[in-house]
């Protein structure tokens, strides 16, 4: 027999009802929470802590020089980085459509998972701009992920040698067939004497970057010629165009002006001297090559010189060199005539007569860094040098040491450094001969006092512009110069092989000098901090507390006070 007391039906109803209704309330609030978070997310909706000032020199209608306060906001892009790129876009769509051609399309590859990109303070800013990229120019780019530990065949196709290795903290920034690697310390200014960060430039190295593989600013390449330097190989050619660059050929540096957009100049087994500020003094020339020279490396640009063991005394040009901290070994003979050195080494060469020499890697400093990736590879391919003659560190420069490190793995080296009123130069290793290889002036062998002998240098200049760090008118400026003591490194024959790494070793650094140099094209987009902490910019530790405590006890207030008003109306009514 069954018993119902009186109201229980009433009270089980407006129970299940609650029940419900707390159910749907629940479902409710979290149905709302995930389209919010999805439409944040999507649309960036976020609210920029970071603001900051700084005085930006300007000059009025006049001509007066006067100083502006302008505000900006760490994660939000730049109103000029904006307008340019749109402007820049708006062209080459309008010079692309009149060819017939489609749209430019940029890709924004970042090699590892969202919730990893956003949980690493130096990454997540720079994940955050591509963001903000993609949002202001939605049909032009698009930010992609992939996680390259799980899926690396995604990524095969932007690998710029056979021997690259794309990491998961690398950054591709792709448009059609052109692309290029970036790495995190790119997007960041680095205090050349203490090392911190102080400042973001992420903007600015995604325009120049943009700028590259959509050859809206392709680099050019001048190859001198008006020093009896010897032809350059198809193979060479097609690796300067292969690396983004414009050739400009059978340039003469004396009468002609360099480009403005012009990044690298190659000179290649030159047989005359260049023109420097002697010769004006004497009467036999107009201009000086050295200071064109001069005026370009301070630019952010690069060079790259080729010798070999026949190249003739070139005083000017040499002297120009040992201010870069670049020496030819030579000798003077009997007759008075400076010779070269000619290497030559039987236990590594690859010809009988010991003069086609396989080169050592360097494998600390920054001359490694070049070849890293060679490196990597269980047998790093062979990089030749034939006919080579041999380097030195400059006189001027002092050579320093830096010891073996056994916690970071890296063995002891040495580089060449040099500074004076602002500017600071060092000079590194990137091949050097092997230990069996002896440097001859004719048939006499030299006493080896310059061991390591240098195959290859890369010397790189750094000028601070000072100023006041706030106004961020403190910035450093690199520019590179390259030299090889072996012309025939780009034969044909050495470029062309797959047995050897020269065309890969060469691609890599062509690749890198005109990745660093793009930026100088580019305005300024700097971002200091107020604090070199990426992640906590101005806000405090105590203040994210506060806003963490604040956002968790608001809604329950909220709750217990809404609870205690109901219970209240229910009581009284």
């Amino acid at each position: 027999m069954k018993f119902n007391t009186p109201g229980s039906g009433r009270r089980f109803g407006r129970a299940t009802r609650s029940v419900a209704l707390t159910a749907l309330v629940l479902a409710g609030v979290v149905l709302i929470n995930v389209l919010f978070t999805v439409f944040a997310s999507s649309g960036l909706w976020f609210i920029d802590l970071t603001t900051y000032s700084r005085n930006k020199t300007k000059y009025d209608a006049s001509g007066n020089k006067i100083t502006v306060k302008e505000d900006y906001e760490l994660y939000t892009l730049t109103p000029g980085a904006v307008e340019l790129l749109d402007n820049t876009i708006a062209e080459l769509n309008a010079s692309r459509r009149n060819k017939g051609e489609e749209d430019v399309k940029v890709e924004l590859i970042f090699c590892d998972d969202p919730d990893n990109l956003m949980s690493n303070r130096s990454r997540r800013l720079i994940y955050m701009t591509a963001l903000c990229l993609q949002k202001e120019f939605p049909d032009t780019i698009e930010v992609k992920t992939i996680n390259v530990r799980r899926d690396p065949s995604q990524v095969q196709k932007y690998k710029t040698t056979s021997y690259t290795t794309i990491y998961p903290t690398s950054v591709i920034v792709a448009s059609g067939s052109e692309y290029r690697h970036l790495r995190i310390n790119s997007f960041y200014m680095e205090d050349t004497t203490t090392g911190e960060l102080w400042a973001y430039s992420g903007e600015r190295r995604f325009l120049a970057t943009i700028f590259e593989v959509t050859k809206a600013a392709s680099p050019k390449c001048v190859l001198l010629s008006n020093h009896g330097e010897s032809g350059y190989s198809e193979t060479f050619l097609s690796l300067l165009e292969d690396a983004g660059y414009e050739v400009i050929q059978n340039f003469d540096l004396e009468n002609q002006e360099l480009p403005a957009d012009c990044r690298l100049v190659v000179c290649v087994d030159p047989t005359k001297d260049f023109k420097g500020y002697n010769d004006i003094v004497l009467g036999n020339a107009t201009v000086s090559e050295i200071e064109k020279l001069d005026k370009f490396l301070d630019n952010e640009n690069s060079m790259m010189v080729f010798f070999n063991a026949d190249t003739p005394h070139l005083p000017t040009l040499e002297e120009y060199l040992e201010k870069w901290g670049i020496s030819i070994i030579r000798e003077t003979d009997e007759a008075g005539d400076a010779q070269n050195a000619l290497l030559k080494d039987p236990s590594t060469s690859l010809t009988a007569d010991g003069k086609t020499l396989v080169g050592s890697y360097a494998t600390a400093g920054g001359g490694s860094s070049i070849t890293s990736d060679m490196q990597s590879m269980a047998y790093p391919p062979k990089v030749v040098f034939r006919n080579a003659t041999a380097f030195k560190i400059s006189p001027v420069y002092d050579r320093t040491f830096v010891e073996e490190n056994t916690e970071e793995g890296t063995p002891a080296f040495s580089y060449g450094a040099y500074y004076s009123s602002g500017v600071y130069r060092q000079a590194f290793d990137v091949f050097t001969a092997g230990e069996g290889a002896t440097a001859y002036i004719g048939d006499t062998a030299l006493t080896a006092g310059e061991y390591p002998y240098m195959l290859m240098t890369i010397a790189s200049e750094t000028i601070t512009s000072a100023g006041d760090r706030n106004g961020y008118t403190t910035v450093s400026h690199d520019s590179y110069v390259v030299a090889c003591a072996s012309s025939e490194f780009l034969c044909d024959e050495l470029l062309a092989s797959n047995s050897y790494g020269n065309a890969d070793m060469l691609a890599g650094t062509l690749r890198a000098l005109g990745k660093d140099s793009m930026a100088a094209i580019i305005e300024q987009y700097l971002k200091p901090f107020v604090e070199t902490d990426v992640e906590d910019g101005r806000i405090s530790r105590s203040q994210k507390t506060s806003y963490t405590v604040l956002l968790a006890v608001l809604p329950a207030v909220l709750l217990f006070g809404s609870g205690i008003f109901v219970m209240t109306r229910r009581k009284h009514s």
